[in-house]
C-alpha cells in the first residue's frame, strides 16, 4: 500500500478523524436545536390557546362571589355534633362530596358536654378564649371538632373541584319548601338542594313563672346551650354570691356539681338570702346524683312548682 492510500484511508490520529467527530458534533447539536424549536413552538400555541381560553371566558372575581351559595347539593340545618357528624360520613361515602351547613350559632361546630364539665375545672385563666380542655386520657383539645381551615368558604363550595364542608355561622333558616326543596334564611337569602338535613338539636325551655317577671329578673336569667352562655356564666360564678339552678337532668346536676366546686359553702338561696357566701340551688334534682351534689355542697330543693323569685339576689339558670 502506497503512502497517499494510508493517507486516504483513514488511519487513526490522522485528519479523517477530526472530521468525523466534528461531523457527529455538528448534527448532535442541529439535532438538539430542532428539537428545542420544536418544543418552543408546541409551548407557544399552548400558551396561545390558554390566553385566548382566557379571554374568551367569562371573568369571575372571587371577591365578588356572592358570600352564600345558590345551591347546596347536601345542606345541614343546625351546626351541632349531629350536623357534623353527617357532613364527615357524607364525605366519608363521597369525598367530592359538597357539604353547607347552616347554623345560628356564630361558631364552627363544637362539642357542648365540655361547656358543663371539663371546662369548669380547667386550670387555665383564660379557658374562656382558648376553650380547650384536658380529656380522659391527659391530652389537651379544644372543643372544635375541626379548625377553621378544615372548611372552605361558602362562596367556593359550588367552585372547589374535590368538593369540601362549608359553614355558613349566624344565619337562621326560617322557612322550608319541601317540595321545592328551596330554604330561605333570615336575610331573605334562598338556598336551593339536593339533599337536606335538619339537625338542629335541643333548646332550653323557659318556664311562664319567669316569662312573667319583670325586667330584673329577666336580665339575671340565662338559658345555657352555648359558648356564649358559657363565657356568661363563668363571669357571673366570679361575682354573684347564688346561682339558682333550674332543671335537674345531666346539665343541670353537672353545672351545679362545677358551680359548688367554686363556692365556700352552699345553700338554699330562697331559705337565706342575706347570707355573705356563695351558693347554689338545684331543683328538682335526679334522685341518683342527689348524694353527689350534696356532696359538692349544693342545697337541693325537690319541687313541682317555682319557688318564690328573689331578685335583688338570685341569677336564674336553665
Amino acid at each position: 500500500m502506497t503512502l497517499r492510500q494510508m493517507a486516504n484511508s483513514g488511519v487513526p490520529g490522522g485528519k479523517s478523524d477530526s472530521s468525523v467527530f466534528a461531523l457527529i458534533i455538528g448534527l448532535s447539536t442541529l439535532g438538539a436545536g430542532a428539537y428545542v424549536y420544536k418544543m418552543l413552538k408546541e409551548d407557544k400555541v399552548r400558551y396561545n390557546d390558554r390566553v385566548e381560553k382566557m379571554i374568551t371566558q367569562p371573568q369571575t372575581d372571587p371577591n365578588a362571589r356572592s358570600e352564600v351559595p345558590s345551591h347546596a347539593p347536601f345542606l345541614l340545618i343546625g351546626g351541632g355534633t349531629a350536623a357534623f357528624a353527617a357532613a364527615r360520613s357524607i364525605r366519608a361515602r363521597d369525598p367530592g362530596a359538597r357539604v353547607l351547613i347552616v347554623t345560628e350559632d356564630p361558631d364552627l361546630p363544637y362539642m357542648r358536654p365540655p361547656l358543663s364539665k371539663e371546662l369548669w375545672f380547667s386550670e387555665d385563666p383564660n379557658v374562656t378564649e382558648t376553650l380547650r380542655f384536658k380529656q380522659w386520657n391527659g391530652k389537651e383539645r379544644s372543643i372544635y371538632f375541626q379548625p377553621p381551615s378544615f372548611y372552605v368558604p361558602a362562596y367556593d363550595l359550588p367552585h372547589i373541584e374535590n368538593g369540601g364542608v362549608a359553614v355558613l355561622a349566624g344565619k337562621k333558616v326560617v322557612h322550608m319548601d319541601v317540595r321545592g326543596n328551596v330554604v330561605k334564611l333570615d336575610d331573605g337569602t334562598r338556598i336551593t338542594y339536593d339533599k337536606c338535613l335538619i339537625a338542629t338539636g335541643g333548646s332550653p325551655r323557659n318556664l311562664p313563672a319567669i316569662e312573667r317577671a319583670g325586667k330584673e329578673v329577666q336580665q339575671k336569667l340565662t338559658l345555657f346551650r352555648k359558648v356564649e352562655n358559657f363565657r356568661s356564666l363563668e363571669k357571673i360564678s366570679r361575682e354573684v354570691k347564688s346561682i339558682a339552678i333550674i332543671g335537674g337532668g345531666f346539665l343541670g346536676s353537672e353545672l351545679a356539681c362545677a358551680l359548688g366546686r367554686r363556692g365556700e359553702y352552699m345553700t338554699d338561696p330562697c331559705k337565706e338570702a342575706q347570707s355573705e357566701e356563695k351558693r347554689t340551688l338545684c331543683f328538682p334534682v335526679l334522685t341518683a346524683s342527689s348524694h353527689v351534689l350534696a356532696r359538692e355542697g349544693v342545697g337541693i330543693s325537690v319541687t313541682d312548682s317555682m319557688l318564690p323569685l328573689c331578685p335583688s339576689y338570685l341569677y336564674g339558670l336553665l
